[in-house]
């Protein structure tokens, strides 16, 4: 197995990934960054595998998050 390559984050230090699911927020073509964020795990069977749903759930802080273990859908508030 490789080591994932470093990454310059938003406040430019140098960030490695890890094997956690995570999804591309943003890619900056000018300076050649990635926006990375770690997908929320399922508040019920603690499970990485999630997947997004929508980007707004019932308020604008929260994005509605499905399990792809337990098929459970649930909110996850927005990192500030």
């Amino acid at each position: 197995m490789t080591t994932p390559a470093p990454v310059v984050d938003a406040t430019g230090t140098m960030v490695a990934l890890t094997a956690a699911p995570r999804r591309i927020v943003s890619l900056d073509l000018c300076t050649d960054q990635l926006l990375i964020e770690l997908a929320p795990r399922c508040p019920r069977c603690g499970s990485g595998r999630t997947r997004m749903v929508s980007r707004f759930g019932s308020t604008a802080c929260k994005s509605i998050y499905s399990c792809q273990d337990c098929l459970e859908p649930f909110d996850h508030f927005k990192a500030i």
